[in-house]
């Protein structure tokens, strides 16, 4: 591989493994190598024998922090409705105006996710997300492929 690796990557590669590729989803970088995937979160480290990873998959979900907010106005709404706590009446249709938008971008607004099923991870319960972007989608596949191919058909001792 052409591409300079940091040096905390480099440290703990073992003999005779090289790596073969760097995926960039959101927030960290990803080092295919040819016995594992490393994760670099900043200062960070974590690794996934390939031998471990049951499925990866891709995906998009929605933010669950929007529709609790949306829940939340709409919710302050009807108890100002039937409380009237708040004397004017543009206030309680600023409320719902609000609550309409967070609605809104909840089902508008949704975040690329590659999901690694890793067996052994308990406190995850064995799942991996990484936010993603579109450079790692059009690249997917090849990560797909790399995984794939380095844990068919090896035996290791």
């Amino acid at each position: 591989m052409n591409k300079e690796i940091p040096e905390q990557i480099a440290k703990i590669l073992t003999e005779g493994e090289t790596v073969q590729e760097v995926f960039e989803p959101r927030d960290c970088k990803l080092y295919a190598t040819n016995k594992r995937l490393i994760a670099k979160y900043n200062d960070i480290i974590r690794d996934f024998d390939y031998r471990f990873i049951s499925s990866i998959s891709y995906g998009l979900t929605r933010q669950k922090g929007l529709i609790l907010a949306a829940l939340g106005f709409a919710a302050l709404g009807i108890a100002e409705k039937y409380l009237d706590f708040i004397p004017n009446d543009i206030w309680t249709y600023f409320i719902w105006g609000i609550s309409i938008v967070f609605f809104t971008s909840w089902w508008l607004i949704k975040t690329e996710t590659v999901t690694l099923y890793v067996l052994g991870l308990y406190q995850e319960k064995g799942k991996v997300e990484f936010p993603s972007n579109k450079a790692l989608r059009i690249r997917f596949e090849s990560l797909l492929y790399l995984i794939r191919a380095f844990t068919s058909g090896k035996d290791d001792e």
